[in-house]
């Protein structure tokens, strides 16, 4: 798949990715609490507060940290090919 289609199509997803982790980022670490993994937080309103759970508080942060850094690079990388 080397095409513009495709490299324009990587770069919206990065772009989109990278925005909306570090939104969640701010977001949790705004309110002090992060949410779990997979949809069930929406639904239950669960998710680790930086008080109560702060090892699984940091660790999501961590792995949405990752998921910026991911999101990023497969943003930059797309780009600049």
């Amino acid at each position: 798949m080397k095409g513009p289609i495709s490299r324009y199509f990587q770069m919206i997803v990065g772009a989109i990715g990278a925005i909306s982790s570090g939104a969640l980022i701010v977001m949790s670490v705004k309110s002090g609490r992060a949410p779990g993994p997979g949809m069930a937080w929406w639904i239950t309103d669960s998710g680790y507060s930086s008080a109560t759970d702060p090892s699984q508080y940091w660790f999501m942060l961590f792995l949405f940290a990752v998921g910026l850094a991911g999101f990023a690079w497969l943003a930059w990388r797309a780009y600049r090919d």
